[in-house]
């Protein structure tokens, strides 16, 4: 389909700066009040846990998690916080809870800005083009996190095959997933110990 989109009614350049200006209260506000949220559902979820109750409440749940990348993008673009450090240190933690490095994805979102649509280039259009089998894996999620888990285990080996990420970055984002890995590995080893 060919077709020309375009928008009249723009935002005035003066709210858009207003609309625009960061601040650590109304980030935390934002970031809490989602985390907030997840905490609530996950109680809900334990609760109703065995029953049909949890079907419902498990996809809320499942949602409120995967929205998080929206804060990691956000995070990443340092659209949150005034305090540039606090989108760095919030960005780890939900790109970790994600199986999403933050510095990968900056690379990879950076990739996707420069090269938007470009599918050798594109950080977020490098592969196959979907077919309907390959997309349905990938919205039902088996894919979606095989790719995140196998990303990890490639980095662990030093492995970086996206075409971009530069040589400069390799080393970088090696070292998040060495990182993100070993946690991991903790939470597995204590997870197991306590017998949960």
């Amino acid at each position: 389909m060919e077709a020309s989109f375009s928008r009249r009614k723009l935002v005035d350049p003066a709210r858009m700066r207003e609309l625009m200006q960061r601040s650590d209260l109304r980030g935390a506000i934002q970031l809490g009040s989602h985390f907030g949220t997840i905490a609530v559902c996950g109680t809900a979820l334990w609760m109703t846990w065995g029953s049909w109750w949890a079907v419902p409440v498990f996809m809320v749940h499942g949602v409120l998690i995967n929205f998080l990348y929206a804060g990691q993008h956000e995070l990443s673009h340092e659209t949150v916080f005034k305090t540039k450090w606090l989108n760095e240190a919030f960005g780890r933690l939900i790109g970790f809870l994600m199986i999403f490095p933050r510095d990968f994805d900056k690379v990879q979102h950076w990739a996707h800005h420069q090269h938007t649509q470009n599918w050798d280039k594109d950080g977020e259009f490098v592969r196959e083009p979907y077919t309907l089998r390959s997309y349905l894996l990938w919205f039902w999620g088996p894919t979606y996190w095989y790719t995140r888990a196998l990303r990890i285990f490639r980095f662990c080996k030093g492995e970086v095959i996206e075409p971009y990420i530069r040589d400069a970055d390799s080393a970088k984002v090696i070292r998040e997933g060495r990182i993100h890995a070993a946690l991991y590995a903790l939470i597995a080893v204590v997870s197991l110990a306590a017998g949960s």
